[in-house]
């Protein structure tokens, strides 16, 4: 029998008849006209570090872990003490609310890893607007904000310092509590052309949260349970560097510590794993490399969908390139855990050249195949139909 968790959404709930409420600190008895005040939420408080006060929440049939799932949904409930309706559901694992069509359409979380100052904040900021200008008329769907939280933080902390002020994006907050580092921004794509709809959710983990694994252990447990990940590499580094690896030390960390989440899952053998786009970031700086395929370089026509034959040119060249420089090791890594089809490789710039080393500022945005290995994850995990030269 399926549960669902939901708050009660009354101002004041007061109990409307004798009863008994089951609660995290045992039964609760009631008389008519009792009013419960808000109080800590135990699961937020544990899972988030959310200490705010809120109306109790309590069970009923209609949804119950683990997600994603399959079943019937309840999306409305009556409180069994105020007797109020409420749509207030609640993740039953960590009580955090979830968005009025959670378990409607296809769910996919991708993750996106990689150290401090690989670009995964600024990616994020123009991967968003790239589709929903530009990708979403070309591939017939819409984005929406699937809820209050995702649209207020791509707003102010990602799409306005780039596209407003015209300057790079804050790093992610070094992880000091939970609920820096876990909320996903939840955005929905709505095809014109078929029923339903599915639902993307980016993870932005701080760098020093994926090579740290005691920080990976305590604040991203589920962060790693994702369709697919995208894994940049700081390509300024790359471009600074011999062909001795040394431009691999951290992606190399961030991966063997991502390996070792899922590794740690007791369903990682019983279950596809994810697919993992690795991409050489600030792509414009690694022109002057003599290894650095053509192709990469220049922008892919979309007009057809995403063009496989285009990933694979791409993917092979930069795979070699990464070789060549001394990232073999990390290529093997990579292959081994996730499975060689299962592995794209990619190279892509948010901005398009460097921001000014003086001031800062982007004098002139030019995203380069940003959308490519979204794209490819959103093919591969059947959110996109393949419509060119389709297969890796």
């Amino acid at each position: 029998m399926m549960q669902g968790v939901f708050r009660c959404s009354a101002d004041t709930c007061t109990a409307r008849k004798d009863l008994t409420l089951a609660g995290a600190g045992g039964p609760e008895k009631l008389k008519k006209g009792d009013r419960l005040a808000k109080k800590r939420d135990p699961q937020l408080e544990t899972v988030w570090e959310d200490a705010n006060p809120y109306n109790h929440t309590f069970r009923t049939l209609g949804l119950e872990p683990p997600i994603p799932f399959f079943g019937w949904m309840k999306k409305r409930a009556i409180c069994p003490a105020s007797q109020q309706p409420t749509t207030d559901r609640l993740c039953p694992t960590c009580h955090k609310s979830l968005y009025s069509q959670f378990g409607e359409g296809t769910e996919r979380r991708l993750t996106l890893i990689g150290a401090t100052n690989s670009g995964k904040s600024n990616y994020i900021a123009v991967l968003v607007r790239e589709l929903e200008e530009r990708l979403g008329s070309r591939f017939g769907f819409g984005v929406q904000r699937m809820n209050q939280y995702t649209s207020t933080e791509y707003d102010t902390r990602y799409y306005a310092p780039v596209y407003t002020r015209r300057e790079r994006v804050e790093g992610t907050k070094k992880v000091e509590a939970r609920r820096y580092a876990v909320a996903p921004l939840v955005f929905g794509l709505k095809s014109k052309s078929q029923r339903g709809f599915s639902t993307i959710s980016f993870f932005d983990p701080p760098g020093e949260g994926v090579i740290n694994e005691s920080n990976v252990e305590r604040f991203h447990q589920f962060v790693f349970n994702s369709h697919g990940l995208v894994l940049l590499i700081d390509g300024e580094n790359l471009a600074k560097d011999d062909q001795s690896g040394g431009a691999f030390k951290e992606a190399t960390t961030v991966l063997e510590v991502a390996v070792r989440q899922l590794e740690a899952d007791r369903s990682w053998t019983k279950r596809l794993r994810p697919y993992l786009a690795i991409a050489l970031s600030k792509a414009d700086l690694l022109s002057g490399l003599k290894d650095m395929p053509a192709q990469a370089l220049t922008h892919p026509n979309y007009d057809r969908g995403f063009d496989f034959s285009d990933f694979r040119i791409v993917s092979s060249g930069i795979e070699t390139l990464i070789r060549r420089r001394g990232g073999s090791n990390f290529c093997n890594i990579a292959q081994a855990a996730f499975g060689e089809d299962r592995v794209g490789f990619f190279a892509l710039s948010a901005f398009g050249s460097a921001p000014d080393e003086r001031t800062g500022a982007i004098s002139k945005l030019e995203p380069l195949r940003v959308v490519d290995p979204f794209l490819w994850l959103m093919s591969q995990t059947g959110i996109l139909a393949a419509t060119a030269g389709a297969g890796r």
